[in-house]
C-alpha cells in the first residue's frame, strides 16, 4: 500500500501559562489586609495609651482623630481590595487569550489537515496515467500554492511545480512514431507549457496571487517556445542553470530587482528575447553560457551597476548576441567574450570597458 503523502504541520506547540488557583490567594489576601487595617488602629491607639473618647474641649482622644485612624485602616483594606480585583482581572485576561490561542492552534491545525489532505489528492493526480487527471493535479497544486498557510508551504507547491518540468518527456522516433506517442508527447509538452503559464503569471505585477520573492529551480529544464515577458524577479532564486533553450523564448520587459537570477552553462540554441528588460540589482549570471545558435536580442536593456555578468560566455559561429540599443554599465566579461568572438555585438564605448 502506497504511503500517503503529507507535510509537515508548521503549527508549533505553545506552552500555556500556568495559573495558580486564586481562591486561597484571594482569602489570605483579604485576610491578611483586614489584619493589617485592624493592627493599625490598634497600635495608633496603643501609641497614644488606648485614651478615652473626649467630649469637645476636654482632655483624651478626639472623636474626629479616631474617625481619622479608622478611614486609614479602611483605606488600607481598600487598596488591598483594589489590587485583588486588578489580580482577578489580569488572571481572566490571562485565561481568554490561552483559550484564543488553543483556538487558533486548533484552526491552524484543521487548516492544515485539510491542506495535506488536498495536496495527497494532488499528488496522486500527478503521477496517474491520463494527462488529463495530470494537468488537474497541476492546477490543484497551483491552487493549493496561492491558498498555503504559510511561506514555508507555499515553497513546497513552487518546488514540486518546477520538479515537474524536469520531467523527460520521452522524444519521438524519428519516421513514422506510433499515435499513441505522439499524444503522449503532445500532452506532457501541455502540461509543460501549463505550469510556466501558472508561474509566470504569479511573477507579473498585476497577479492577485503574487509569488514574487520565492525560490524557482528550472535547472536543467528545456525551454521550448514560453512567454517570461513582463515578469518581475524581486528577492529569491531563480536558477536556471544548465537550461537547454531549443525554442524562441521571450524575457521581453522583465524587472529583476533584488533577485538572483542564474543562466551559468546554459544551452541557448534558439532567439532569446531580452528587449527592454531591466537588471536593475540583485545579480544576473550568465557565466560559462554558450549561445550555439540564434540571436540573443538584449536591445533597450538597462543595466544596473556591478549586477550582471558574462564571464567565460561562448558564442558559437551561427550564434549572436546583441547589446548594441542595450545601456547602463557593460556587464563584466562580456568585453573578453566580444574580443574572442564576432557574435558579440556591444554599443560604443562597452569594448574597453573593464572586466
Amino acid at each position: 500500500m502506497a504511503k500517503k503523502t503529507e507535510l509537515a504541520d508548521p503549527v508549533e506547540a505553545v506552552a500555556e501559562p500556568r495559573l495558580a488557583r486564586l481562591g486561597p490567594v484571594l482569602a489570605l489576601a483579604l485576610t491578611g489586609a483586614v489584619a493589617l487595617g485592624a493592627g493599625l488602629l490598634l497600635a495608633s491607639l496603643w501609641v497614644m495609651g488606648f485614651p478615652a473618647l473626649a467630649a469637645v474641649g476636654t482632655a483624651g482622644l478626639p472623636l474626629a482623630r479616631l474617625l481619622d485612624l479608622v478611614k486609614l485602616s479602611f483605606g488600607i483594606i481598600a487598596g488591598v481590595g483594589g489590587t485583588i480585583a486588578l489580580v482577578v482581572a489580569y488572571r481572566r485576561q490571562k485565561v481568554l487569550e490561552a483559550a484564543e490561542r488553543r483556538q487558533q492552534r486548533a484552526e491552524r491545525r484543521e487548516d492544515t489537515k485539510l491542506f495535506n489532505e488536498r495536496f495527497a489528492t494532488a499528488a496522486d493526480q500527478l503521477g496517474h496515467d491520463s494527462p488529463a487527471v495530470r494537468l488537474a493535479g497541476i492546477h490543484a497544486l497551483a491552487g493549493l500554492a496561492d491558498e498555503a498557510p504559510s511561506r514555508g508551504l507555499r515553497q513546497t507547491m513552487i518546488d514540486v511545480l518546477c520538479a515537474f518540468l524536469r520531467v523527460p518527456n520521452r522524444a519521438l522516433t524519428e519516421g513514422q512514431p506510433s499515435p499513441a506517442d505522439v499524444l503522449e508527447f503532445g500532452a506532457m509538452r501541455e502540461i509543460r507549457r501549463t505550469i510556466l503559464r501558472i508561474v509566470t503569471a504569479r511573477l507579473r505585477d498585476e497577479a492577485p496571487n503574487s509569488w514574487h520573492g520565492y525560490d524557482f529551480d528550472f535547472s536543467y529544464v528545456e525551454f521550448d517556445e514560453d512567454d517570461f515577458a513582463g515578469v518581475t524577479f524581486s528577492g529569491g532564486v531563480v536558477d536556471f542553470t544548465r537550461a537547454i533553450f531549443t525554442g524562441a523564448v521571450s524575457f521581453a520587459d522583465i524587472v529583476v530587482v533584488g533577485a538572483r537570477v542564474q543562466f551559468r552553462r546554459a544551452h541557448l540554441s534558439a532567439d532569446i528575447d531580452f528587449s527592454r528588460a531591466k537588471f536593475l540589482s540583485g545579480s544576473v549570471d550568465f557565466d560559462a553560457a554558450t549561445v550555439a545558435r540564434g540571436t540573443i536580442m538584449f536591445a533597450g536593456a538597462e543595466f544596473g551597476t556591478g549586477v550582471a555578468s558574462f564571464a567565460g560566455l561562448t558564442v558559437g559561429a551561427d550564434g549572436r548576441t546583441d547589446f548594441r540599443l542595450a545601456t547602463g554599465q557593460a556587464p563584466r566579461g562580456l568585453a573578453d567574450a566580444a574580443r574572442k568572438s564576432r557574435g558579440v555585438d556591444l554599443p560604443p564605448g562597452w569594448l574597453s570597458s573593464p572586466d
